[in-house]
């Protein structure tokens, strides 16, 4: 199998290198499709993660894909994890530990894999700049995504916390997002940015926070998996997230 990202090399390589992809197709139009009331040329997109600059937006967005989310910004320079951030797994259906692999079968569609990126991030001086490269390679029918995360000290509060995710958010709408992603969940962290979904006054409260700093922008929530009780206990409690 041939891939776009190297899971032998580090980030900072992909991320410097950019997308490994074939020659650029020749594209029909899809049709006309609405999301978040914005028209779009199709509903295929990428989630964050797999595009970390302009390099790897562009390339994927020359190829069809008019959905494409900037991977997850802060408010300050964030190392990635050491390698390996990307492996193939041997997975079944059931709940238990999975394990890396190297056997990896003729149909990609028959493996699943792992990462574990750690959310890292350029400097704000680096993405604020990028994000508006990104936009500017866009054509007509695609949109650009933002995902931002907040990244708090042990001792911050909650209305720092909201601070932070509003100040990236902010500035990710300047730079031309048309729709900013305050992401809520991330596994691969254990600081409290990577819970804040768990926690149904710290959403709410930087739901608000980010809601007021985008004005207009459309505004994205990625949150966790959440059971049906603990659904059902937000809702009786009244809970008044936005958004």
């Amino acid at each position: 199998m041939d891939f776009s990202y190297n899971i032998s090399a580090s980030y900072q390589d992909n991320f410097d290198r950019g997308p490994q992809l074939g020659a650029v197709p020749e594209l029909s139009s899809t049709g006309s499709f609405e999301f978040l009331g914005q028209k779009v040329s199709s509903p295929l997109g990428i989630a964050a993660g797999l595009l970390p600059n302009a390099k790897w937006i562009s390339g994927y967005a020359a190829r069809g894909w008019d959905l494409l989310t900037y991977k997850t910004v802060r408010s300050k320079a964030r190392e990635c994890y050491p390698v390996p951030n990307w492996v193939f797994v041997d997975a079944d259906a059931g709940e238990g530990p999975v394990y890396a692999t190297n056997d990896l079968p003729e149909d990609p569609s028959q493996i699943s894999s792992a990462v574990c990126f750690g959310m890292p991030s350029m400097d704000p001086s680096f993405w604020r700049e990028d994000i508006a490269t990104s936009k500017n390679s866009l054509s007509e029918g695609q949109r650009l995504i933002v995902s931002v995360v907040a990244s708090p000290e042990a001792d911050w509060s909650a209305a720092q916390v909201a601070e932070d995710y509003a100040k990236c958010a902010a500035w990710a709408a300047e730079a031309g997002a048309d729709v900013v992603e305050a992401n809520y969940s991330c596994p691969n962290v254990c600081s409290a940015e990577g819970q804040v979904y768990m926690d149904v006054e710290l959403a709410d409260s930087v739901t608000k926070a980010v809601r007021s700093a985008i004005g207009q922008t459309r505004l994205l929530l990625k949150v966790g998996g959440v059971s049906r009780y603990r659904f059902t206990t937000v809702i009786s409690e009244g809970s008044s997230g936005s958004g």
